[in-house]
């Protein structure tokens, strides 16, 4: 592999080469559709030497995860990996069985096989709790398309479609977020007045997120929605003027990301939604004069909102010809996609996949003078941070992002298992708000400012505090708030997770509600420890 990490012409971007065909190990890449929140990509490729493969890489290593001969087995799908690195696929041999696979790393698991209780299976689906959603039929006269989800050797039909059933007929993908939620694309019966939409919902009742004509707006729907963790699902669709857009919803109001009226002339079906609310799409522009070419955006303007395109330098002396985009965001935002590049001269031609890392802010110089970065939106975006570094003895990148988990699960993965055990006081809000923030660099001492999210606070708002995790425990810094602008500013001289929380102890029912029953034990725990000494 040529360049490792490269800063390209597309702004506030820095890319990681994550695997090619330099070294003729591989001939060719499916289009990736999946990235974890530790920036760790899963494709599948074909070997140069005849062999067929799911793999998982982050630039500085490359793990088999399946291999096979290409005598045997066809290329896969795309595989998806969860944020614990297990991976699911779809492996197809040529003998036209489909098997879905879940390997959390101790070896490969089959959860449904084409050849046994199923017939037609299709591409999974998978969640950070390594629950595996997947389409698939049954066997026999009354066999009908059903959505599934596998979990811990249990599989459980959540869809059905038959003409005795609500949906009449399913898509074949089926999206299910961190809660179990299936986000799908289905059609409502009788046959003699179906109509088609997206819905999601965990078995039995749904929800309808918008249908297809019959004064809706759409005349086609995306037929592999995706559902995020917060329950908004996200879809391509065309409408009924004929043209094509992003948008999103939960039952409610839609929401227009961005469509075909003008810069955008066309916008690709395979689009990517992170659970920070970031989407990310593949367009061509109105006019190459004055939006540029086509490539991967982030929003409705192709200047601002490039992440990279046709023509630019994406590793030194390689400019890009082609790119592929498959949906694959995570949670920070980072996006990888297929490329091609060639050299000015052509004698040199690549075919890769590539992981484009928001920058969170320039980087920071030595100077003896302060220095002031925003990340997150500022101060004006709830999550959003400003930092005033007083001395930088080493230069060095800062980078803060910004979370919502709702459970403890989901802040084990944000903090870490060892901080997770030392939580042992109440929430802010209905769900944490974590910042974690790294610095590159060597610094003195940095006056922070973090705008929290005030709706819903379960205590006075002027008892609130960030506590950091520093030394093995959570400490409270001297701190002031501001309660009209949701700001409140600390000083640290290290950075690690952040957390807002209250100064007093919630009342059990309060903790229950929540979910914080795990909180509630430790404090209990070690409540009976200390009595014991």
């Amino acid at each position: 592999m040529f360049s490792a990490v490269c800063h390209a012409v597309a702004a506030n971007y820095s890319f990681t080469n994550i695997v090619d065909d330099a070294d003729g190990a591989f001939s060719s890449f499916s289009t990736v559709a999946s990235v974890n929140a530790s920036g760790m990509v899963a494709f599948s490729a074909n070997g140069s030497g005849g062999t067929v493969g799911i793999y998982k890489g982050n630039g500085s290593s490359t793990n088999a995860m399946f291999q096979g001969s290409q005598a045997s087995y066809t290329l896969p799908f795309s595989p998806v990996i969860n944020d614990g690195g297990a991976v699911a696929y779809l492996r197809s041999d040529l003998g036209g069985n489909n098997n879905v696979i879940y390997d959390s790393g101790l070896g490969p698991t089959v959860v449904a096989s084409g050849g046994g209780a199923f017939i037609n299976v299709n591409q999974p689906m998978l969640n950070d709790g390594g629950t595996v959603s997947f389409g698939a039929s049954t066997p026999g006269p009354d066999s009908g398309f059903n959505l599934y989800t596998w979990s811990g050797g249990v599989t459980t039909a959540r869809y059905y479609s038959s003409a005795e059933s609500t949906f009449i007929g399913l898509s074949t993908v089926a999206s299910v977020n961190n809660n179990g939620v299936l986000g799908f694309n289905g059609t409502l019966g009788p046959p003699e007045s179906q109509v088609n939409g997206l819905f999601f919902g965990t078995g039995g009742a749904h929800t309808t997120i918008t249908l297809a004509n019959g004064g809706t707006g759409f005349s086609f729907l995306s037929s592999f929605p995706t559902i995020n963790k917060s329950g908004v699902v996200l879809f391509h669709a065309t409408s009924t003027n004929g043209k094509t857009g992003i948008y999103s919803g939960n039952g409610g109001p839609l929401t227009t990301y961005v469509d075909t009226t003008s810069p955008y002339a066309s916008i690709h079906a395979n689009t990517g939604f992170s659970d920070g609310g970031t989407i990310a799409f593949y367009a061509s522009t109105d006019s190459l004069f004055d939006y540029g070419p086509d490539g991967i955006f982030i929003g409705p303007n192709p200047t601002a909102d490039r992440v990279i395109s046709i023509g630019d330098e994406l590793f030194p002396g390689l400019f890009v010809t082609s790119l592929n985009y498959g949906g694959a965001i995570n949670e920070h935002g980072q996006i990888a996609f297929n490329y091609t590049v060639e050299n000015l001269a052509h004698t040199v031609t690549r075919h890769g996949i590539a992981l484009a890392t928001p920058d969170s802010s320039a980087p920071l110089l030595n100077s003896s003078f302060a220095q002031m970065v925003t990340v997150g939106g500022g101060l004006a975006t709830i999550g959003g941070l400003q930092a005033t570094f007083d001395t930088v003895n080493d230069p060095g990148r800062f980078s803060a992002d910004f979370f919502r988990p709702t459970n403890s699960a989901d802040l084990a993965l944000r903090i870490g298992e060892t901080a997770l055990n030392e939580v042992d006081f109440g929430l802010a809000t209905p769900s944490y708000q974590v910042w974690q923030l790294e610095f590159s660099g060597t610094f003195s001492d940095a006056a922070l400012v973090f705008h929290y999210d005030d709706a819903g606070l379960l205590a006075d708002e002027s008892q609130l505090v960030i506590r950091h995790y520093t030394g093995g425990q959570w400490t409270v810094p001297n701190q002031t708030i501001d309660t009209v602008n949701n700001t409140i500013t600390l000083v640290a001289n290290s950075f690690s997770p952040f957390i807002l929380s209250n100064v007093p102890e919630p009342s059990s029912a309060a903790l229950l509600a929540l979910g914080g029953v795990v909180l509630l034990r430790r404090q209990s725990s070690r409540d009976r420890r200390r009595a014991k000494q």
